[in-house]
């Protein structure tokens, strides 16, 4: 959890997701980062470009991926946002393939029940800064970008200037801009904290390889 006014994170108030974080948060910034917790974990490799995901997170504010670079992530997670999410001028892969400047992601191989990141907004761009980093009326924005996943978005979903996005898609309203392509894997598991999912809690087992 990313937040800066909830208190308890084992008491967590409802009416706190309220975009408390008042800067918008870089994913993959020029430092590396580990954070992890009993819920999870978000941490960046910025030798590697390689971001690590795990569980369910939220993040009480906006995010960004905009380091112009090809990213790959790892595990499965996904990651709430009071605000806003903009991807631009960068990729975020499962995998990738090619090397030097046509590196790209590619869906080959991808098993979205090992590798799966996605990302549930409820932000709006006409809410003021930071939310405001994309359109307004939007909850999401891709511009000249290329990620894969899931986005889900309480408002419109855009799509800009040749980005593509590998997998499901689910908006207010999902705008397509110029060039837009996608192909991704059937999806028979997703993430525990995925939209639509039942909540899942921890069941104890009897004692074993015991004696005496």
């Amino acid at each position: 959890m990313f937040d800066n006014d909830q208190g308890s994170p084992s008491a967590p108030n409802a009416a706190k997701r309220n975009n408390s974080l008042s800067t918008v948060q870089n994913l993959t910034p020029t430092s590396s980062y580990t954070c992890q917790g009993s819920a999870g974990e978000l941490s960046w490799n910025a030798t590697t470009r390689v971001l690590t995901v795990n569980g369910t997170i939220f993040i009480d504010g906006s995010a960004t991926i905009q380091n112009g670079a090809v990213n790959t992530f790892t595990g499965s997670a996904t990651i709430y946002l009071s605000g806003t999410l903009l991807i631009k001028n960068s990729r975020l892969c499962q995998a990738t393939t090619g090397s030097g400047s046509s590196t790209t992601c590619t869906t080959s191989g991808w098993d979205p029940s090992q590798r799966m990141l996605v990302f549930v907004a409820n932000g709006n761009g006409s809410g003021g800064a930071p939310q405001s980093q994309v359109s307004g009326g939007a909850s999401m924005q891709l511009i000249s970008a290329h990620a894969q996943g899931a986005l889900y978005g309480t408002n419109a979903i855009e799509l800009d200037t040749t980005s593509q996005f590998d997998g499901p898609l689910d908006g207010s309203t999902v705008i397509l801009g110029q060039s837009t392509s996608s192909s991704f894997p059937g999806l028979s598991f997703v993430p525990a904290g995925m939209p639509g999912n039942p909540e899942v809690y921890a069941q104890p087992q009897a004692p074993q390889l015991y004696s005496g």
